[in-house]
């Protein structure tokens, strides 16, 4: 709990927007290492160094694909938190 308020704190600071997709990232990153360790057979240590990477890739994907596209387009804010709950 204290990192997801961390990353919401850090978050708004920085934008002054609120993500609320951060806990989706945060249980993302919880299913994926999940999955690499038992599925995979892989050791907890590189599970979740994939998990964290995972979690990463799509964190930057959703910066570059969707948020910057609508920030181009249309500098309200209520937009761009409409797009972080829809993720």
């Amino acid at each position: 709990y204290g990192m997801a308020a961390l990353g919401f704190t850090i978050v708004y600071n920085a934008t002054k927007l609120i993500n609320f997709a951060n806990g989706e990232f945060l249980m993302l990153g919880g299913v994926l290492l999940a999955c690499a360790a038992q599925a995979a057979k892989l050791p907890m240590s590189l599970a979740l160094l994939l998990a964290v990477a995972g979690a990463a890739l799509t964190g930057w994907l959703m910066q570059r694909c969707i948020l910057d596209m609508a920030m181009a387009r249309s500098s309200d804010p209520l937009t761009l938190v409409m797009l972080t709950i829809g993720v």
